[in-house]
């Protein structure tokens, strides 16, 4: 997983625990020890995925510096993903985040194994034709569930099963839609995979000062870099 990240937090311990776990698996990690800071880094460098702490001192009176974080990305690098990180989770914190544009939301303490998947899963539909769109019907269904959460106590059993019945309907199509999308990029990967072990094979037979061997180099060369 090629990725770069910017990690947030205040507590320095957690960004560094962050970095170096991330760090095993080819990432490129910068750190930010407050909401200040995370937005200078951002104003001179573009990111993959941001994590950020959500609490945490802000440039104002808040001390919410992760929301602050949030806005500076939608509104200036909407490529960028920011999954938010809180120890003070509430269905109202939750739908707050997701409305102003997180990606995703994971609450303390967590497995770096959870945060991974998180980041991975941003770093997969990126990789989709429409991937702007993959990650925005993304964000709507966790909107959705977060929203039928707050509404739960506000209707009967009946009503309640019929919207998550709706709700159903909707998961399983954006899903199958997912999983073909996945389907043919495993096939074009092992297709890619083949090629280049070809080309390998190929190369070990021509001699360097052959014309073909340039060619086919690059063939095998380009093949790697699609894997």
């Amino acid at each position: 997983m090629e990725a770069k990240i910017l990690v947030v937090d205040d507590n320095k311990a957690s960004c560094k625990l962050i970095h170096k776990y991330f760090s095993k698996f080819g990432c490129e990690i910068d750190m930010a020890y407050d909401a200040h800071s995370a937005i200078e880094v951002l104003k001179s460098a573009e990111y993959d995925v941001v994590i950020t702490d959500k609490n945490m001192p802000a440039l104002g009176q808040s001390s919410e510096g992760g929301m602050e974080v949030l806005s500076h990305v939608v509104a200036n690098s909407p490529a960028t993903q920011v999954i938010m990180v809180t120890g003070y989770a509430t269905v109202e914190s939750a739908i707050e985040a997701m409305r102003l544009g997180a990606f995703d939301y994971i609450t303390k303490p967590f497995e770096l194994e959870v945060l991974k998947e998180k980041v991975e899963r941003i770093m997969w539909y990126r990789r989709f034709i429409n991937n702007s769109d993959t990650i925005q019907g993304y964000k709507a269904l966790q909107n959705q569930i977060i929203q039928m959460l707050k509404k739960r106590e506000t209707l009967t059993k009946d009503e309640f099963h019929n919207l998550l019945m709706s709700f159903n309907v909707k998961v399983d199509h954006f899903f199958d839609k997912q999983k073909e999308l996945e389907r043919m990029l495993l096939v074009q990967k092992e297709a890619l995979a083949t090629i280049a072990s070809h080309a390998e094979w190929l190369l070990e037979s021509i001699d360097p000062e052959d014309p073909a061997f340039e060619i086919i180099e690059n063939i095998r060369q380009a093949s790697h870099k699609s894997i």
